[in-house]
């Protein structure tokens, strides 16, 4: 996709790095598309999955409480029988709660879960899921560069997004001319002495037809490769700022009921008869 302009830049590694981190975006947004699809399932369904994974969030934490309520019932039984105290060991490591949604949602917890699950999880982390796209975003802008800067045959030039191949190559040309008129030039002068310049001027000039030749198509398809190159840096800011409203709009409401209750009727008359009484006080 960038050979031309990949063999003609400078620090090419690093230009095609930071591309690549921003087409991660694009990669992400159709992650989240599919994280976030709604299937439709029943309110049964939904709560079973809900109930299950509750279920499994608590149980990594009564598990460390069941081993130190253990420990403690063998300590108590080695100072009872006038024992030696074993060096206490650390409380297990328990996973903060947002965190380990947060990995249930991204598909990095050991167990495996469900893909409503999964959603369900990703609703829970959808504020710092969103904090932490905007802010890798923001970075990865910081790194966009202004230009690519190449060499094409001695003429050196930074590439700008609303740069045209056709005025490059009619740049270079001008350049190479301008460089051949300075060569032939200072040929001339050299050889003025041996009485026989036109060889060496003869050369000059067919050296720089051919690198005129090679040149210019090497410079459009650079300048037409770097348009690309600012275009996939586009896209994948623009898949940033998708990203960030999908979890924005669609986490929330990937659970949320699409029908509206149902209306409940009242009685047709009043539940009770009330007494009839003057409800002011006497004397009024």
């Amino acid at each position: 996709m960038f050979d031309a302009l990949g063999a003609v830049s400078r620090d090419w590694g690093t230009m095609l790095g930071t591309l690549e981190a921003a087409a991660a975006f694009g990669h992400t947004e159709q992650w989240l598309e599919g994280r976030l699809a709604v299937t439709g399932e029943g309110d049964e369904a939904l709560r079973d999955v809900t109930d299950g994974l509750l279920r499994e969030l608590i149980a990594a934490p009564d598990q460390a409480e069941r081993a130190l309520l253990d420990k403690a019932g063998q300590w108590q039984a080695i100072v009872a029988g006038d024992g030696h105290t074993p060096t206490p060991s650390g409380e297990p490591a328990r996973t903060e709660f947002l965190t380990l949604s947060t990995a249930i949602a991204m598909g990095a917890h050991q167990n495996e879960f469900s893909e409503q699950a999964a959603r369900f999880c990703l609703m829970l982390s959808a504020t710092s899921a969103e904090r932490a796209v905007a802010d890798l975003s923001q970075r990865v802008r910081s790194t966009k560069p202004a230009s690519v800067e190449v060499e094409i045959e001695g003429w050196r030039y930074a590439i700008e997004p609303a740069d045209e191949p056709a005025d490059l190559v009619r740049k270079f040309l001008g350049w190479a001319d301008e460089e051949m008129t300075t060569a032939r030039t200072q040929a001339a002068r050299r050889r003025l002495g041996i009485g026989r310049p036109s060889a060496r001027l003869e050369q000059i000039e067919v050296s720089w037809e051919d690198r005129k030749q090679r040149g210019q198509e090497a410079v459009y398809q650079a300048t037409f490769q770097a348009n690309r190159y600012f275009q996939k840096w586009n896209k994948g800011l623009e898949a940033a700022g998708r990203c960030v409203s999908l979890l924005r709009t669609q986490a929330a409401g990937a659970w949320s009921d699409t029908q509206g209750p149902d209306p409940v009727a009242g009685p047709p008359r009043a539940a009770l008869e009330l007494p009839d009484w003057d409800p002011r006080p006497p004397g009024t």
